[in-house]
Parts: structure tokens; C-alpha cells; sequence
């Protein structure tokens, strides 16, 4: 399964394949797109959460196990998170297809008790 000048495979090959698979892969034709380095992809995660990501850490605390709604919803929040992620880490690491994270991100910072943020 590869992609190259000239040869030509109709819709469904140009845009599902080469498109979505293919660019995952770093396979594509045509190159035309940048990555970066996957330490660089999650430091630019904290840099556009910033000033909140300094909560990340307490937010990842928090109780996911009660049978309550809050603790369920922080579980699927954490969930995004990690799904949305996980998945674009191991791709070509274009961090802006990762952003879908962000609501979730704010669910969890944004339902943090004033005990745990350490107040």
C-alpha cells in the first residue's frame, strides 16, 4: 500500500486511503504537510493549555471510581483525553488534529474542587 507521482486510483483511493491512512502512516503523496517530534507534540499540548495545564496534575488525581455522575464523567473525560491522544501520537504527530482533546481537558481542570487544587 503505497502512494506515488502519477499513478492515479480514483476517489475512495485518494481520499480515504491516501488521505487518512496513508498520512497516519507518514506514507502520503504528496508530502506536502509537516510533523513533529512527539516530545514536541505534547509540549505544545501544555503550551496551548497554558495557564491550565499547570492543574493538569491535580485533575488527573481526581476519584474516578465513585458511582456518581461526577466520577463518571471525569472517567469519560479522561477517556477523550487519552483516546484522542493516544491515537494522534502514534500517527505523524500533526498536533493540531489532536486539538479535539481540549473539551475534554476542560471538563477535568474545570471540575476540580477547591480541595483539590490544594486550597
Amino acid at each position: 500500500m503505497h502512494s506515488e507521482s502519477g499513478s492515479y486510483h480514483g476517489f475512495f483511493w485518494f481520499y480515504f486511503l491516501n488521505e487518512h491512512v496513508l498520512r497516519f502512516l507518514n506514507l502520503r503523496y504528496p508530502r506536502d504537510y509537516n510533523t513533529v517530534p512527539r516530545l514536541y507534540f505534547w509540549l505544545f499540548h501544555l503550551l496551548w493549555l497554558f495557564p491550565w495545564s499547570f492543574y493538569l496534575p491535580a485533575a488527573f488525581r481526581g476519584t474516578y471510581r465513585k458511582p456518581d455522575r461526577a466520577s463518571r464523567t471525569r472517567l469519560m473525560a479522561l477517556c477523550w483525553c487519552g483516546v484522542v491522544l493516544g491515537f494522534f501520537t502514534f500517527s505523524t504527530t500533526q498536533e493540531y488534529y489532536s486539538m479535539p482533546c481540549y473539551p475534554a481537558l476542560a471538563l477535568l481542570v474545570g471540575g476540580l474542587s477547591p480541595a483539590g487544587m490544594g486550597g
